[in-house]
């Protein structure tokens, strides 16, 4: 899917979800500053971009707190960024439509970029981690784990929430060192309770869904057994939902064709 064409799937999403869509990214928000917050270990950053702002939730939630100076961001909806520029908060600098790669601010203006449940949804990631790296002094990334043994028999569930890529934390890791990115603090975590049962509840998909919470919760807690029983490793690779890192770029590392010598 072409820039062009992922824009107007966006500008269509919001449009169409608009209530259900504030809702969600309301509840997620929580989520996020909270991860955030945990992996920056109360350091403040004078100006943020936000990559990806969506609706301008998280933003909202970063400008509420003591640790964030001004804020800007990037979106690929067009209709996205109009919505944001009507909220006029203090703290809220300049919020621009990009074409989800070429980042339209200069090197090194912010202190911290944040980038939350992007990467997956891009062809390239690759390229705007290094646009990111560009503009950015440190960077807060988070991603859903997706990954599972079975992921290529449930293609169709993925593409449906738009992702293109799954990871697990060390496959995401594997990505940010081989960019050039040193990862400072990580943080692993579930999607929130309150956030799952609104999904459950604002689903359209037939069902009980009073049977899908129950499943749900009993989900819930054979992870925590999961996590009980298993060794750190496989505990951090295979049971958490999402994965937040603090990281800083450092330089792009070489890359050599030599495997004799590993031979």
């Amino acid at each position: 899917m072409t820039s062009n064409n992922l824009a107007t799937v966006y500008d269509e999403h919001y449009a169409k979800n608009a209530d259900v869509d504030a809702l969600w990214t309301d509840l997620c928000s929580y989520m996020r500053l909270e991860n955030t917050l945990k992996v920056v270990n109360s350091k403040n950053y004078n100006s943020v971009l936000d990559v990806g702002a969506g609706d301008g939730a998280v933003a909202k939630r970063l400008a509420e707190t003591e640790n964030f100076g001004s804020i800007c961001g990037v979106e690929i909806s067009g209709s996205a960024v109009q919505e944001i520029n009507k909220l006029k908060l203090p703290k809220f600098r300049e919020f621009k439509e990009f074409n989800g790669y070429e980042i339209p601010f200069d090197e090194t203006e912010f202190e911290l970029a944040v980038c939350y449940h992007v990467l997956e949804h891009v062809e390239d990631p690759r390229r705007l981690l290094r646009e990111i790296a560009r503009v950015s002094a440190f960077q807060v990334f988070e991603v859903p784990l997706d990954y599972r043994p079975d992921v290529d028999n449930n293609i169709s569930n993925y593409l449906a929430y738009g992702h293109i890529s799954v990871f697990t934390p060390s496959t995401f890791r594997f990505l940010l060192l081989s960019e050039g990115f040193t990862i400072l603090n990580d943080h692993y975590s579930d999607i929130s309770w309150p956030a799952t049962k609104f999904m459950i509840e604002t689903s359209t998909k037939p069902g009980n869904k009073n049977l899908r919470k129950l499943k749900a919760r009993l989900a819930g807690i054979k992870r925590q057994i999961k996590r009980l029983a298993l060794p750190g490793y496989l505990k951090r690779e295979s049971t958490y939902s999402q994965y937040t890192c603090l990281t800083k770029f450092t330089g792009k590392p070489e890359i050599k064709y030599d495997q004799v010598s590993l031979w």
